[in-house]
């Protein structure tokens, strides 16, 4: 009796065993199964149930799917190690004109210049407060949009014609936001024909609507002003973005010359080319666009 209750055992553990037998770590849990059972035997214990069984098998299935979920693991974070690594620039040791010259031109002492040599420190600190600055740039530029080419009398009550002209075209189109403050900027070249107008809002998200609405509601100004060159609007832009502006400005004026028609134009800081090209207008063939400015 007890030969057909361990038979009948076996056979029930066998059923519990053939569920999922394709995986070879199942394989070898019934392996580890089997010798657990033989082992009770030869012990002379009790013959494994078929609850002993399933507990057995739990317990095995669980170890298997901790050890396949380390596995997986252990790939992603190799993968992303990786990743890392190819993502991340590589550390350059500090050059000697680096350490001799801080970032701030401002900072032209000697004294100052001996204690970046012997202290590194300094030049990270100052490294810090250049990206610092340039950070609130940025920020004081987000909300300031730059009108060019607006005729100008070059006197000093410019400003009061710039009020009226912005106000008035504001008042013609209501998705037109109205800035908070207008002013002419400064220009030392005897030469310049219109000086820029810097126009200033109340957020970036004004600015911005302002800079893409302005051109479709200077079409439709009545009082549009008569200017030699097209007014256009752009953001606020630092020195280096301004001096990369004129390039491409001028790269495309060439190419559009070269083409004899325009075909690119330059958009913020990228040039772009026109699907149905324009014929070159009469005050395009002189000089480059923007040089006035």
């Amino acid at each position: 009796m007890a030969d057909a209750a361990q038979t009948s055992t076996l056979s029930v553990d066998s059923e519990i065993l053939d569920e999922g037998t394709s995986s070879p770590t199942t394989k070898k849990t019934k392996i580890a199964l089997k010798r657990t059972r033989k082992s009770a035997r030869l012990a002379g214990g009790p013959a494994a149930t078929t609850s002993d069984a399933s507990v057995v098998l739990t317990l095995m299935n669980r170890i298997t799917k901790l050890e396949n979920f380390v596995i997986a693991l252990s790939s992603k974070f190799d993968a992303q190690e990786r990743l890392i690594k190819e993502l991340t620039p590589p550390i350059l040791p500090p050059t000697n004109s680096l350490t001799a010259n801080p970032p701030s031109k401002k900072r032209t002492c000697a004294l100052y210049a001996d204690i970046v040599k012997s202290d590194p420190l300094a030049t990270q600190v100052s490294v810090r407060l250049e990206l610092a600055s340039s950070l609130r740039t940025l920020d004081e530029k987000s909300v300031v949009a730059v009108l060019e080419n607006l005729p100008d009398n070059l006197q000093g009550n410019q400003s009061i014609s710039d009020n009226n002209f912005l106000d008035k075209l504001c008042a013609s189109c209501p998705l037109l936001p109205k800035p908070v403050l207008n002013f002419r900027v400064k220009c030392v070249s005897p030469t310049v024909v219109s000086r820029p107008t810097k126009v200033k809002f109340s957020s970036q998200s004004d600015r911005d609507t302002f800079i893409r609405t302005f051109s479709k509601a200077l079409r439709e100004f009545a009082d549009r002003p008569a200017a030699k060159r097209p007014i256009r609007v752009r953001r606020d832009m630092t020195r280096d973005e301004v001096t990369l502006l004129r390039s491409l400005r001028n790269k495309c004026f060439e190419a559009n010359q070269k083409a004899g028609e325009i075909r690119y134009f330059v958009r913020d800081l990228e040039i772009v080319q026109l699907s149905n090209p324009r014929p070159i207008p009469s005050y395009n063939v002189s000089a480059a666009p923007g040089q006035s400015a």
